[in-house]
C-alpha cells in the first residue's frame, strides 16, 4: 500500500480557487433569488391595488362622482402601472442575471470536476510509480542479497 500523504496535486491551488469562485457564484445567484422574489412580491401588490382601484372606478364612475377625485384615481392609476412596468423590467433583467450565473457555476462545476478527474489521474500515477520503485528497491535488495550470498557460499 502506497502512502498518499506524500503525493501533492500541482493544482491543489487552481482547484481551491475554483472552490471559491463556485461559493461565490452560489451566493450570488441566492442573492438573486431573493431580489426575485421581492420583485415578484411587489409586482403582485401592485397589479392587486391597479385592480381593486379600477373596479372601484368603474363602480364610481356609473355614480357620476367627482371629476377631480377621478382624475387624482387615473393619475394614481398611471403611477401603478409606471411601477408595474419597472418591477416587470426589474424580474427580467434578474431572470437574465440568473441564467448567466447558472450558466457560469455550471461551467465552474465542470471544471470542478475535470480538476478532480485529473488529481485522481495524477494519484494513480503517483502510486504506480511509487510501486514501481519500490519493486526496483525489492529487485536491487535481492539482486544485493543474491550476490552477497554467492560470495559467501564462495568464500567457504
Amino acid at each position: 500500500m502506497t502512502d498518499l500523504r506524500l503525493f501533492k496535486y500541482e493544482l491543489e491551488v487552481a482547484l481551491q480557487q475554483n472552490d471559491w469562485h463556485v461559493s461565490k457564484a452560489m451566493i450570488q445567484l441566492a442573492k438573486l433569488n431573493s431580489l426575485h422574489t421581492q420583485s415578484e412580491k411587489m409586482l403582485k401588490e401592485s397589479q392587486l391595488k391597479y385592480e381593486t382601484l379600477a373596479e372601484v372606478m368603474r363602480q364610481k364612475i356609473q355614480l357620476r362622482y367627482d371629476p377631480t377625485l377621478h382624475q387624482a384615481s387615473l393619475d394614481f392609476l398611471d403611477t401603478l402601472t409606471a411601477d408595474i412596468q419597472r418591477y416587470q423590467e426589474k424580474m427580467n433583467e434578474i431572470a437574465a442575471e440568473r441564467i448567466k450565473v447558472t450558466h457560469m457555476l455550471n461551467h465552474l462545476q465542470l471544471r470542478k470536476e475535470t480538476y478532480l478527474e485529473h488529481r485522481k489521474t495524477c494519484q494513480s500515477e503517483f502510486i504506480v510509480d511509487a510501486q514501481n520503485k519500490q519493486l526496483s528497491e525489492i529487485d536491487r535488495d535481492w539482486s544485493a542479497r543474491a550476490m552477497w550470498s554467492q560470495r559467501t557460499v564462495a568464500s567457504r
